[in-house]
């Protein structure tokens, strides 16, 4: 697979701020999504929710099932497969495991390459960057611990935010 070197990176984001300038006037912020865009957690994610789904509903969705899960709010993956829709405080149980098992599990997460050398290179120019993220704010707090590069960027929202 290519991946191209930092050099390319900045190439690529300085040809994106010309075409921007043109276009549009001036880029005056980065937002990233997290999960996907500049983490893979994938595994993390289906290992943390499949031991989630079993102890709460008794089975384990497929992979499958559960990768069609990834992206959306914790609040509503503990509960979209669960056949009985389960009461607010089970809801609140569930969120609880499920961030405790995605901690267990953060061995599973790869920062995607050249993912701390954009940030670095949006900071470089003045870009304030923001990560807008369906992780609770208490699994973001957790992320953050694992991985000082989050602290290069200006802003988070999470979905317990809003």
């Amino acid at each position: 697979m290519f991946r191209p070197g930092c050099e390319a990176v900045e190439s690529a984001i300085l040809a994106l701020d010309m075409a921007s300038t043109a276009a549009s006037g001036p880029i005056r912020a980065v937002l990233f999504d997290l999960d996907g865009t500049l983490v893979d957690s994938v595994e993390a994610i289906v290992a943390g929710l499949g031991d989630t789904f079993e102890r709460y509903v008794g089975t384990r969705p497929s992979r499958e099932q559960l990768i069609g899960l990834v992206g959306l709010p914790l609040r509503q993956q503990v509960i979209v497969l669960d056949p009985i829709p389960p009461e607010e405080e089970a809801i609140l149980e569930r969120i609880r495991f499920a961030e405790t098992k995605f901690a267990e599990y953060s061995h599973l997460e790869t920062v995607y390459p050249y993912t701390r050398e954009i940030l670095e290179l949006c900071r470089r120019s003045g870009t304030p960057t923001a990560i807008v993220t369906s992780k609770t704010r208490t699994e973001f707090d957790a992320f953050r611990s694992r991985h000082s590069w989050v602290e290069a960027v200006d802003a988070v929202v999470c979905s317990t935010d809003v």
